[in-house]
């Protein structure tokens, strides 16, 4: 089991979980001098336990998918941790209809309690039932996409209360907002992103007939895009446009 980056500090401890002694195995510690780790983390992957029971650990995890994921009931991550997830080319979906308005149930994963997700993928996908649910949603926490694809239904991301840090990835939806469009593609509770409770900041990734620095989501010409940054978009063709987010290559 290869685990790069495993932290560590002195008098703590790092938990690496796996099945160490079911097949011949030589294993090398390496100490990096400079690595700045935290102090306490779980590094496991979906053989040793499932998603849900990674999220409801106490500490700090690194948790690695090495197979698909059908999901019937919503992931919560409130424990006011650091969850990273890497997909590693793997699919997270819902296989029953998720969606419960009036228990509070709006996506796939929901990040809340000061808990911490980040995302960290090349491939990948979080895709959502169509005509159910979001794909992730933030309801004071705070979300970090580093890639991957994501599809949900009338928003991809949602944010009530905290922050979304999207840094790249792939982002749609299949069922249209109430205006017949994409313009929720990303989007925050109202009341909140009036009062900087609750914000998105996009630095990359690319967006189906969405444009995250000029859209409706929280208003004519609402922007997501950081300083610096800029969304170009790239005419598919058949009527739709890819918005690409990157840094501006001519700055003053």
């Amino acid at each position: 089991m290869d685990v790069p980056n495993a932290p560590y500090a002195r008098n703590y401890q790092t938990n690496i979980l796996g099945n160490f002694f079911t097949s011949a195995n030589e294993f090398e510690v390496i100490i990096k001098p400079g690595f700045d780790g935290k102090e306490h983390v779980f590094v496991v992957t979906d053989e040793d336990m499932s998603l849900a029971e990674a999220m409801s650990l106490g500490d700090d995890v690194t948790y690695t998918l090495t197979q698909d994921h059908e999901i019937s009931q919503p992931l919560i991550l409130d424990n006011g941790k650091t969850f990273t997830l890497n997909l590693e080319g793997k699919t997270i979906s819902n296989s029953v209809a998720l969606w419960g308005e009036a228990q509070g149930i709006w996506s796939m994963v929901s990040v809340a309690e000061g808990s911490t997700l980040v995302i960290n993928a090349e491939d990948g996908a979080f895709v959502a039932m169509k005509d159910d649910c979001y794909a992730v949603d933030v309801r004071g926490g705070n979300l970090v996409i580093n890639g991957g694809k994501f599809v949900g239904n009338i928003s991809a991301v949602y944010v009530y209360e905290g922050s979304a840090e999207i840094n790249g990835g792939e982002f749609s939806i299949q069922q249209l907002s109430e205006f017949a469009d994409e313009r929720y593609t990303l989007n925050c509770y109202d009341d909140n992103y009036k009062t900087n409770k609750a914000s998105i900041t996009v630095t990359g990734g690319s967006f189906m007939n969405f444009n995250p620095a000029d859209n409706g989501a929280e208003g004519p010409a609402t922007s997501f895009v950081a300083e610096g940054y800029e969304s170009v978009a790239v005419d598919n063709g058949d009527g739709s446009f890819t918005y690409t987010v990157a840094a501006k290559t001519n700055q003053d």
